[in-house]
């Protein structure tokens, strides 16, 4: 047990702890713990005038504090552990228990100061509601006070009223509370009231993005611990289609027509995909939550042929007779039953055969023949998944026709297609039903119903018109086809600097010497060379510092308005680099993986000069570079998007670093670029987003990339493009590659 104390120094004072404070909790590994008197050349948040958060930047990453104010009535503590301990209270000789346990003895915390209000830093992002730190406030105590509360409304009673949704707020947003039970009574508000008071024992048993799940009892406390018998699903903060979702309303069947599902259906799930509706998939997939609850993991068929299986969330993990599981595919390209084929034929009978064989085992209290696998349609999320089930289970909306297709019958219907390999379930007219507050009966279905085009937007009929199945012919736009349709060869992607969200991610590169010498060493070059901090490009003693001559130079800079206006009106006039073999006065690359900026200008760095000369013989990267000499930009890029060993280098180096690594599927506005001195004695910026490499100084033998020249023509005019921004404070970071002096 734990006791608090005031601390000694303010015993003297009126007030009760010492003076308030505002802890900052960062996503940083910070070699000291408490408080320090920082510089602002090093620290300088800045608070946003729209929500009262802060930014601020570290080491050229940029960093959002969110704000957690706590509620009324509660007031936070700074505390120090102590070695003393309270005594313990003495009792009278009569009150003495001989048989009685040794009380524990009670320890001593020392209050420092006091808080109310903490800043939580992350990554590009404000922190989620699921971080450690903000749930502790905004959901914990804010969970524990809406159970109590007033619902506003019942959004929804079924399943034979043994699920109930409640729409209420947490925290001033929005949130829908789902439980099930054996019968629920909504004939009134106060009978709502009386359910929220006969909560107890609350056990949370996971979260994931904006879903959290729990056990509780509905027996008072008094009457012991006994096993819970509700199952609780939190989705907050929820957004419009949840409400929409979890709304009653009537059903209509539609169906959807191959032309209907071109035109319309295949834009709106692309639309959905980009919105980071599939952050929590892409958790679980990527091993960053509810590994606990994976009870299953094959890639026996093919890495990219893999899947995992887990308890679906409405499953109390414990009743086989409703046990309900979910298989995710590793593969990204199949969103729905739609994307299936009949070249996927002997993949899908192996995934049916060895999640039936797996459950079993898993379950040996079940056999095959009582597990029904079936997925759904219109999904409630576009990656491709298949449930399990106890065919016992009964068949609620989720599992009716009209929503639920057997895994069988989707493999016979596709073997019965006509066509060669590439024909699939695109081709063929599918009947579901949707509810009338569902978004594609509002925008696609009711228009069609009364004779009117449904109002798609205006991006997303470019895309529609533009796909695989159109008539139309490539050429014809070919900017949206190549940014929409196509993204993973970088040739259709020349038209658009940046790469489109469905391409493959890399979790982004701190710009820290020591993650940078970690990684090409790793990869192939000699300890001889390796990353330094270059700390000013102006100060002479601390230029001094730097080994040299210098290589190479990496900046990392965030892409402002004032720098994209830069860069577009300088390459309007250019043409595509396509240049290649040994004669090429440098190499470089054309980026088409997301967040790899930092891997491109490191490769752009050890690619030429004086260190491409110094790769170790027969090395991962002595054998990339080599074939890379050969080819085209466009299939350099493809040579990238597959390296095998390349993309495990950069996970490896990803991990490492003074902050913490953000996902691989954040959106990070800032960017890397590299100088390089090449075979010519130009000096050259190379990056990946560019239409080239571009040259910008002729440089003498005795000069490098940290030589005036270089700087002037290189580094400087990014900050001074910054500073005519507005934006003139620490938010570059700049790294040197060179000789390694022991």
């Amino acid at each position: 047990m734990l006791a608090l104390q005031s601390s000694r120094k303010s015993a003297d004072t009126d007030s009760s702890f010492a003076d308030s404070c505002t802890p900052n909790v960062l996503p940083c590994k910070v070699h000291h713990d408490g408080p320090v008197e920082l510089s602002q050349r090093y620290w300088k948040p800045v608070t946003d005038e729209k929500d009262d958060n802060r930014t601020a930047y570290f080491r050229g990453r940029k960093l959002r504090g969110r704000r957690v104010q706590l509620p009324d009535g509660y007031q936070g503590v700074v505390a120090v552990p102590t070695d003393r301990v309270l005594p313990v209270a003495n009792k009278g000789i009569g009150d003495q228990d001989t048989d009685a346990v040794a009380e524990e003895p009670v320890k001593t915390l020392e209050a420092q100061s006091t808080f109310d209000e903490f800043i939580v830093w992350d990554h590009e992002t404000l922190a989620a509601a699921d971080d450690t730190f903000v749930k502790g406030v905004e959901e914990w105590i804010k969970f524990a006070e809406v159970m109590h509360d007033t619902p506003e409304k019942p959004t929804e009673n079924d399943q034979n009223d043994r699920r109930i949704s409640l729409l209420g707020q947490i925290d001033g947003k929005q949130g829908i509370l789902i439980a099930e039970r054996a019968a629920f009574a909504t004939e009134s508000v106060e009978v709502l009231q009386a359910f929220h008071a006969s909560l107890a024992r609350v056990r949370n048993l996971g979260n994931n993005d904006i879903y959290k799940w729990y056990m509780a009892s509905t027996s008072p406390v008094e009457s012991g611990d006994g096993p819970p018998d509700l199952k609780l699903n939190l989705i907050w903060p929820c957004t419009a289609q949840h409400i929409k979702k979890y709304s009653a309303q009537l059903v209509r069947m539609v169906t959807e027509t191959p032309q209907i599902y071109k035109d319309y259906i295949r834009p709106y799930m692309q639309q959905k995909r980009e919105q980071g509706r599939l952050n929590w998939v892409f958790n679980i997939l990527e091993g960053r939550t509810e590994q606990e609850d994976v009870i299953l993991r094959d890639t026996e068929h093919g890495p990219e042929d893999g899947f995992l299986v887990l308890p679906d969330l409405n499953w109390d993990r414990k009743t086989i007779g409703s046990l309900h599981l979910l298989a995710l595919v590793e593969r990204r390209d199949i969103w729905s039953l739609r994307d299936l084929k009949k070249k996927h034929i002997p993949w899908l009978k192996y995934l049916r055969q060895r999640l039936l064989e797996a459950t079993v085992k898993i379950y040996p209290d079940l056999e095959q023949d009582q597990l029904k696998l079936y997925v759904h349609y219109q999904p409630t999320y576009y990656h491709f998944h298949v449930h399990i089930v106890n065919v016992m289970l009964e068949a609620g909306a989720t599992q009716s026709v009209g929503k639920a297709f057997g895994l069988e019958n989707i493999i016979g219907q596709l073997e019965a297609l006509a066509g060669d390999d590439e024909a699939g379930m695109a081709d063929t007219s599918i009947s579901y039903y949707l509810g009338e507050e569902n978004e594609l009966w509002a925008t696609v279905y009711e228009p069609l119903k009364k004779g009117n085009t449904p109002a798609v937007p205006r991006a997303f009929v470019a895309f529609a018109l533009l796909s695989p199945h159109s008539t139309v012919a490539r050429s014809t736009r070919p900017v949206l086809y190549n940014y929409f349709v196509k993204p993973r060869k970088s040739a259709d992607m020349a038209s658009h600097p940046d790469v489109p969200h469905t391409q493959k991610a890399f979790v982004p590169l701190e710009n820290n010497p020591e993650v940078m010498s970690h990684l090409v060493h790793q990869l192939g070059l000699p300890p001889a060379f390796g990353f330094s901090d270059v700390f000013s490009i102006d100060d002479p003693d601390l230029l001094a510092f730097v080994p040299r001559p210098a290589n190479a130079l990496l900046l990392v800079f965030p892409v402002s308005e004032a720098y994209e206006a830069s860069r577009v009106a300088e390459d309007a006039p250019l043409t595509e680099y396509d240049g290649s073999g040994p004669d090429e006065p440098v190499m470089w690359f054309k980026q088409t993986i997301r967040n790899a900026c930092g891997l491109i200008g490191l490769l752009h760095a050890v690619s030429n000069g004086e260190v491409r000369q110094n790769v170790i013989p027969g090395s991962d990267l002595d054998n990339l570079l080599r074939e890379a000499e050969a080819l085209r930009p466009i299939e350099r890029a493809d040579l990238l998007y597959e390296s095998k060993a390349l993309e495990s280098a950069h996970a490896d180096a990803a991990k490492l670093g003074d902050t913490t690594a953000p996902d691989a599927e954040d959106n990070v506005d800032l960017h890397f670029v590299a100088f390089v001195k090449g075979s010519d004695g130009k000096l050259w910026e190379l990056d990946g987003r560019r239409k080239g490499p571009l040259v910008r100084a002729e440089l003498t033998a005795d000069e490098d990339v940290l030589s005036d020249k270089a700087l002037d023509l290189g580094p400087r005019p990014f900050l001074k493009k910054e500073a005519e921004g507005g934006k003139g404070d620490l938010r570059f970071s700049l790294v040197s590659l060179g000789p390694v002096f022991d």
